[in-house]
C-alpha cells in the first residue's frame, strides 16, 4: 500500500517519469528521468514518513543511469512501519 502511494504521489509531483521498484522488505529503488526530481522524491518519501509512521530513509546513493526512459536511481531503505506501545 504504501509504495502504491508513493508512485501515485511521484507521479503528480515529479516534473518528469518516475516509477517505485520494490526490492525486498525494507528497500526500494525510485526511477527519475530528470535530476530536478530527486528533491522532490526525497521530499515526497519524509511527507509520508509522517503520515504513515514509516522510517524510510535516503541512503545517500544517487545512481546516473543510462536509460531510454530513466537517468537517475535512487535507493531508499527502512520501510518498515513503526509500532505504538
Amino acid at each position: 500500500m504504501y509504495i502504491d502511494t508513493l508512485r501515485s504521489k511521484l507521479k503528480k509531483d515529479c516534473r518528469g517519469k518516475a516509477m517505485v521498484r520494490n526490492t525486498g522488505l525494507v528497500h526500494f529503488y525510485i526511477y527519475l528521468a530528470n535530476s530536478d526530481d530527486i528533491f522532490t522524491a526525497r521530499s515526497s518519501v519524509r511527507e509520508f514518513n509522517e503520515v504513515c509512521g514509516t522510517k524510510v530513509t535516503y541512503n545517500g546513493r544517487t545512481e546516473h543511469i543510462d536509460g531510454s526512459l530513466y537517468n537517475y536511481c535512487i535507493l531508499m531503505v527502512g520501510m518498515q512501519i513503526k509500532r505504538s506501545n
